[in-house]
């Protein structure tokens, strides 16, 4: 993996795309250039191509957050709000994919990604933490099957963190929230829009 930006990026120069949203995530390049994104407040998935204003791609989309694109090209959608996992097919329609697990609703889906064989990874939240699930075959499966759940967004405040080895190992880095940083970890949750996430993060590195 290269060590640079420079080696990989044909500039590092940064510029504005667009703005005027209210939360954008989920950004997303498509093969033609454009860019696609979700402003979550609106629910509405947009698209960006360069030197044009930005146009809806598609409205009332169910809270989708987290974009990817499967290896047919379609693009996957995480519907929080519809709690379900969906596709846009060519003519525009859509497709469930999903919508639970182990016979219970899929709860916020989150972050998605498609590997390389075609199955897709994302994150859902089931009591108040994230753990990592795959789709494959029609159905979701635990990337590790344990009682507790590992893994939450980068926005989860230093709580715990994954990464995927290989097909068959993921590495976990679970802190112990209260009960290792006790009231602090309480007050850094209450203030997340006044604090940078960085400082917090980094505080509840560096405490035993």
């Amino acid at each position: 993996m290269p060590d640079r930006l420079d080696e990989v990026l044909a500039s590092n120069d940064t510029y504005l795309v667009a703005t005027g949203f209210q939360f954008t995530e989920g950004p997303l390049w498509r093969s033609d250039g454009s860019l696609l994104f979700v402003d979550i407040r609106t629910s509405t998935i947009h698209r960006v191509i360069p030197g044009r204003q930005p146009e809806t791609f598609r409205d009332n989309s169910g809270g989708s957050n987290g974009l990817t694109f499967d290896l047919s090209g379609r693009l996957v959608m995480c519907e929080g709000d519809n709690r379900r996992i969906t596709r846009m097919e060519p003519d525009g329609s859509i497709t469930v994919l999903t919508d639970n697990w182990d016979g219970k609703r899929l709860h916020r889906p989150n972050d998605i990604v498609c590997k390389s064989d075609g199955s897709l990874y994302f994150i859902s939240d089931r009591s108040g933490w994230w753990n990592l699930y795959r789709f494959r075959d029609a159905r979701v499966e635990q990337v590790v099957a344990i009682d507790a759940e590992m893994g939450r967004p980068m926005w989860g405040l230093g709580s715990g963190t994954y990464t995927i080895l290989d097909s068959q190992c993921a590495l976990a880095a679970i802190a112990r929230g209260i009960e290792k940083d006790g009231a602090f970890y309480l007050f850094a949750c209450r203030l997340v829009p006044a604090f940078p996430f960085f400082a917090v993060n980094l505080a509840m590195a560096v405490t035993p």
